[in-house]
């Protein structure tokens, strides 16, 4: 018998060379486009809010167009790389790809499936709402890591190893999905209401106050923060909304962002563009397979309590508000199709599985890429405004 001399890849080093590959994959996508004249909603923000010193952008919210968080990064970035187009999206453009491996990294620590996590993983490096934030360059890429990263503190949190250091992070980390968009807390509440669940269930017997207190209360400081700060800018807030609406009602938009379900429907829609429907049977199937497991109360925990402070508030945003959603959700669809393939495979043959699986890999890969090729490859305008034109107008309206 002759002996083989090729040396065989371990299933952890393979999945880790699969994420490398998504990852330069993704940034390779996410990078055309980069240097585009700035045009829209972020030549505003630029000229309304870019010019505005530090202090001030923390302590006051002049409208739901300043992402501090994100202005703060991007002034940081054009500090560094100069005043351009490329520094200013850099900061969407840096969240955007490292998102990929956090994504496997969550997916991995919710679900218990590499599997599922690499094909959630998959799913999102082709996902054009990801691609479109990003190149809108306004936060919402931010927010996507931010969550994706809230996630991941909160389960280090929960295994009790260096919780200080991990209690800090988190209270960092969600003050920064705050400061992008103050209906960021719907999803913080998620979190929260995850948090107590688990450590109440994962602790049989009742627990001292005292040693309660110790484990919450990272999430005792964050709110409290949260709050404080919303009392802060209040009038901020409500002069805000009372703009949105009246930029609404101007623009034939409901003016009163109440909540609606085809407004609804379509934030949904939103989360899975280019695809189709066709693929929350996944996200359903999914859940069913998590039952009973941590990963489910999460999910649960993260799709419901937005729902209910929605429908409490009676205030509906657009689908981009609920960006946090996108990981989430196509970390489900990619666990669903991984234990339906698995599934199908304990009852039919291995060859038609894999056929089967081939063929969903491709739709969710090609069909993107054949059918909007131009949202995945843009080219610069011959015409445009550029960074330094709109600096001229800051200094010419002054």
């Amino acid at each position: 018998m002759i002996k083989s001399n090729y040396i065989y890849f371990s299933n952890a080093t393979k999945y880790s060379i699969s994420i490398a590959t998504l990852t330069l994959v993704g940034a390779l996508l996410r990078t055309p486009g980069m240097d585009l004249p700035i045009t829209g909603d972020l030549a505003g923000a630029f000229i309304k809010h870019f010019q505005t010193s530090w202090y001030s952008l923390l302590l006051n919210l002049r409208d739901f167009d300043q992402r501090t968080s994100f202005i703060l990064l991007s002034k940081i970035a054009m500090g560094i790389f100069g005043e351009n187009e490329f520094a200013l999206r850099l900061p969407a453009l840096l969240s955007g790809i490292f998102a990929l491996p956090l994504a496997y990294k969550v997916g991995v620590l919710t679900t218990a499936s590499r599997t599922g996590a690499l094909i959630g993983t998959l799913i999102l490096t082709f996902s054009f709402t990801h691609l479109d934030f990003i190149r809108d360059a306004r936060g919402y890429s931010l927010t996507v890591f931010l969550a994706l990263a809230m996630v991941l503190i909160t389960y280090k949190l929960l295994e009790k190893k260096n919780f200080n250091l991990w209690a800090i992070l988190f209270l960092l980390t969600g003050l920064g999905m705050i400061l992008i968009v103050p209906t960021n807390i719907h999803f913080l509440v998620g979190i929260g209401v995850f948090y107590i669940i688990t450590i109440l269930q994962d602790h049989r017997k009742p627990y001292i106050f005292g040693d309660l207190i110790k484990l919450i209360w990272p999430f005792i400081l964050l709110f409290g923060v949260i709050c404080g700060y919303f009392l802060y800018i209040l009038e901020d807030l409500k002069r805000a909304i009372a703009t949105e609406k009246n930029f609404g009602k101007f623009f034939g938009i409901d003016p009163e962002m109440g909540f609606s379900l085809s407004r609804f429907t379509d934030i949904f829609l939103t989360l899975i563009s280019p695809w189709h429907t066709w693929l929350y049977m996944f996200l359903f199937y999914g859940l069913i397979c998590l039952y009973k497991t941590r990963g489910f109360v999460l999910f649960v925990s993260l799709i419901i309590s937005p729902i209910i402070l929605i429908l409490l508030s009676g205030l509906l945003g657009p689908p981009r508000v609920y960006i946090y959603w996108l990981p989430f959700f196509l970390i489900l669809i990619g666990f669903g199709m991984g234990e339906l393939l698995i599934y199908a495979k304990s009852k039919f043959s291995s060859f038609l599985v894999y056929y089967i699986a081939i063929i969903i890999l491709a739709v969710i890969i090609f069909y993107p890429l054949a059918s909007h090729s131009d949202r995945f490859l843009q080219t610069p305008p011959k015409q445009g405004t550029t960074l330094k034109d709109a600096k001229t107008a800051i200094a010419y309206i002054k």
